[in-house]
């Protein structure tokens, strides 16, 4: 019975991880901390009552006040757990293979802690190719850059002449 429970809970939580981690990569990579009550319907309506509940737990809501109507708004109960989550969410793009997804965001410097987190959860065999991207970004941006202030360089050269 005990091992029955202890599978409930690891499905439950990794339902809550899946659920809430969507809702916290998106709103990170939106820089949005605030959801409305649509947007977290939409996030936790597939969850069971328990998971809902265990989702409640890491969510703060609040009522505000709109012109027209009162509407509930949610955010995470810390930055950090919006950050870990979305770094499970990244783990789970990692062991689906969606290299695509990973290297579109690439870079992102509000996405800093959730790349350190979501290395952490892979290992370093895992993490190795999105590591790799993430260099491959910066020399990339770093050859930019450097072309470009060339190009500046050779600008007032010209310019001084």
């Amino acid at each position: 019975h005990g091992a029955m429970d202890r599978a409930v809970i690891a499905t439950t939580i990794n339902d809550v991880k899946k659920a809430l981690g969507a809702l916290a990569w998106g709103g990170l990579v939106a820089d949005k901390m605030v959801f409305t009550q649509a947007e977290m319907d939409s996030a936790v309506g597939g969850l069971t009552a328990v998971g809902r509940f265990v989702a409640e737990g890491l969510i703060n809501s609040d009522q505000v006040e709109h012109v027209e109507r009162r509407e509930r708004s949610h955010e995470f109960v810390h930055l950090s757990v919006q950050e870990w989550l979305a770094a499970a969410y990244l783990h789970q793009a990692n062991e689906l293979g969606n290299e695509a997804f990973i290297r579109q965001h690439v870079g992102n410097a509000r996405l800093g802690m959730v790349w350190r987190c979501g290395c952490s959860m892979m290992g370093a065999e895992a993490s190795a190719p999105l590591i790799r991207a993430q260099v491959e970004r910066r020399l990339f941006q770093g050859a930019i850059e450097s072309s470009q202030a060339r190009q500046h360089d050779d600008n007032d050269i010209r310019n001084r002449k």
